[in-house]
């Protein structure tokens, strides 16, 4: 059986750190999302996925999943919506 955890586990901590935390504590796997330090960069994934994939591939580990709060992803929208509102 493979152990993985979350890079939010640790919202301290960058990914790098998260990574050599979790080979430490002998997980073999740490799941990815964009939230607090350890997150991925939402930028980059959007406009240069392929760096950011490079980059993680960089780290020699096991990134079994990515995922995202979806929460997050409708309050920054309607923020935009309601900013666009008011500039009108």
């Amino acid at each position: 059986m493979k152990l993985s955890c979350a890079s939010w586990s640790f919202p301290h901590l960058t990914l790098r750190e998260s990574v050599h935390l979790a080979k430490t504590l002998g997980v073999q796997g740490l799941d990815l999302g964009l939230l607090y330090r350890g997150g991925l960069d939402r930028e980059a994934l959007l406009t240069t996925p392929e760096v950011l994939a490079a980059s993680l591939a960089g780290h020699s580990f096991f990134f079994p999943c990515y995922s995202i709060c979806l929460a997050t992803v409708f309050t920054a929208k309607i923020v935009r919506i309601r900013a666009r509102a008011t500039a009108i």
